[in-house]
């Protein structure tokens, strides 16, 4: 099946938020008599707003997961020609050409912090081969905590913290070699509440999982998103005038975009230590999720701009657009699990902490690509004011909406990733320069 379908249609108008409506807008009044061509050169700063992707962490009891909204800001350029071919029936006839790139990035950062009992999971794409867990809490008074890892010796291990001894932790590291990791958390608060927690990765999968008592339990997500979108537009505009000092401009050509998405997901468990106030610290497990998602699109744009000459040296321009594009997207993913720092409090034997910072890479790669067809709806209005008889500069702001941008869901207790669609939205606002030739 060939990706090219019947091209509704681009404006000539430099539409800002793809880099390529605020030239003609401006222009469209001053070319209906002016000379052969126009060329224009914009600059601008542009805002995205993308679906959110979701953490892939499970909780339950007083918490709440939230998905970090990312609105990614950065800058937004153009270069444009746009020929006259001829009149017909009194409309001048032009052809227009557009390319058009936008470079931005942006991060957030949530924090949730844990109450009472509950229970949490974060689990990678994949599981580790031949590693179990197991927990088990009770609660006070007297209460107790066990936290197990179970498989090769390498990893094995279990800690235990007993009930009726006031607070405690027992906290167990092992890093055999660059590849796993295994840590066991068992604790019994001063009210006797027992918590247990277990993260352990290698190079087949990792996950990390807590039981009980988890007040004070912080986890903290951070997405990170760099995108670039551009993209090439063609167009045949008509215009007319409307009156001494008004035209209309109706547009239709073939149009490409392409979208970009570099994204890191950031999931990191700060455990609560029961004897912190001694100088106790657990260290914090981290999960990392790296995922490149690419969408292209290619169809067209119809489009109409009202001009109006306001004195000699400036005009005005409102203009519309409406798009429909074949679509098709792919991703790829990468993930890594991390285990750092943690404190032993004066007196303490254990010998393993702080620990040296490990990072575990997982082999499996997840990947996977869809089509479909999205539509683009945008807006723009500028002003143009004459330098001279050859040079004008015009200021535009404007908005567009596309229907379908490719997001990842994260099955809640981990899992291959599910390629879905949301929608996207863009506000940019640009300078160009305009000649007249």
């Amino acid at each position: 099946m060939t990706k090219t379908k019947f091209v509704i249609a681009a404006l000539p108008v430099l539409l800002t938020s793809t880099g390529v409506m605020a030239a003609d807008l401006g222009t469209g009044t001053e070319t209906v008599s002016g000379p052969g061509y126009t060329l224009s050169a914009s600059m601008g700063v542009i805002a995205f707003g993308l679906p959110a992707s979701d953490t892939g962490v499970l909780a339950t009891g007083a918490f709440t997961t939230t998905d970090p909204d990312v609105n990614p800001v950065g800058l937004d350029g153009s270069l444009s020609g746009q020929f006259d071919v001829g009149t017909t029936g009194g409309a001048k006839l032009s052809i227009g050409v557009d390319v058009f790139g936008a470079l931005a990035g942006g991060s957030h950062s949530t924090t949730e912090t844990f109450t009472g009992p509950g229970t949490i999971q974060i689990d990678g794409y994949t599981i580790p081969t031949g590693i179990g867990s197991s927990l088990a809490t009770s609660t006070g008074p007297g209460g107790s905590a066990t936290a197990q890892v179970s498989g090769p010796a390498a990893v094995s291990q279990t800690a235990t913290a007993s009930g009726g001894l006031g607070a405690q932790d027992a906290i167990g590291v092992k890093q055999p070699d660059p590849n796993e990791f295994s840590l066991a958390v068992a604790s019994v608060n001063a009210a006797g509440n027992g918590s247990a927690y277990n993260g352990i990765a290698s190079t087949s999968g990792g996950f990390f999982t807590g039981i009980g008592d988890l007040t004070g339990l912080k986890v903290t997500t951070t997405n990170s998103s760099q995108i670039f979108y551009g993209g090439a537009d063609i167009n045949l505009a008509a215009t007319g005038n409307i009156s001494t000092d008004t035209t209309l401009q109706a547009s239709v050509g073939p149009s490409y975009k392409y979208l970009g998405q570099h994204n890191v997901s950031s999931t990191t468990a700060y455990i609560p230590a029961a004897t912190a106030s001694l100088g106790t610290a657990v260290p914090t497990y981290n999960d990392t999720r790296t995922e490149d998602l690419n969408s292209n699109y290619l169809g067209g744009l119809v489009g109409v701009t009202l001009g109006h000459k306001v004195t000699d040296s400036v005009s005005v321009a409102l203009g519309g657009e409406f798009g429909l594009y074949d679509m098709w997207a792919n991703y790829t993913g990468s993930e890594s699990y991390t285990i750092s720092g943690g404190a032993c409090p004066p007196g303490c034997t254990a010998g393993t902490l702080p620990i040296t910072s490990q990072t575990v890479t997982n082999s499996n790669h997840p990947s996977g690509s869809a089509n479909g067809t999205a539509y683009s709806a945008g807006i723009n209005g500028s002003a143009t004011t004459a330098l001279s008889d050859k040079l004008s500069v015009t200021f535009a702001a404007s908005g567009e909406y596309l229907s379908s941008v490719p997001v990842l869901s994260h099955p809640a207790g981990g899992g291959t990733p599910t390629l879905g669609f949301g929608s996207m939205w863009d506000a940019t606002g640009s300078i160009a320069l305009n000649g007249s030739f």
